[in-house]
């Protein structure tokens, strides 16, 4: 009778145990599946816009480069294909839908001033002139 009652007790355990280690491998799949069904929160992309150019100030920022005229150009060709008259638009319809010019370019402002990076122009101080030579 006592062989009996071990093996009840020796196999109580064993489910018990296998019921443990059944549980615990479902919660971590659980857990991965809904690690994986999270959304993942996608990258916010800051559109590029143009900095204006203060002249009143005494001395630039320190490292200051200027803006990159081909990003400016770019940014400024897509503004202003809007402003092009449509091929069956009236010169009324025209005129009334690019009557605010400002608005259709922004970010750039058109009373706005820019200044750019130009990175294949030498510029040399001649002492003697004192004066800049700037050459390209």
């Amino acid at each position: 009778m006592k062989t009996k009652q071990l093996s009840l007790l020796l196999i109580g355990t064993l489910l018990v145990t296998t019921i443990a280690v059944a549980a615990e491998r479902s919660q971590k799949k659980a857990d991965v599946i809904a690690a994986a069904s999270t959304p993942v929160p996608k990258a916010v992309v800051k559109t590029w816009e143009p900095s204006t150019f203060d002249q009143s100030v005494d001395r630039l920022p320190p490292n200051y480069l200027g803006l990159d005229p081909i990003k400016f150009f770019k940014l400024f060709e897509s503004k202003a294909r809007n402003l092009k008259k449509g091929e069956f638009e009236t010169s009324e319809e025209f005129t009334q839908r690019t009557a605010n010019a400002d608005v259709l370019l922004s970010p750039i402002n058109t009373t706005d001033t820019y200044a750019f990076r130009i990175s294949d122009i030498s510029v040399k101080y001649d002492a003697d002139e004192q004066a800049y030579l700037i050459g390209g």
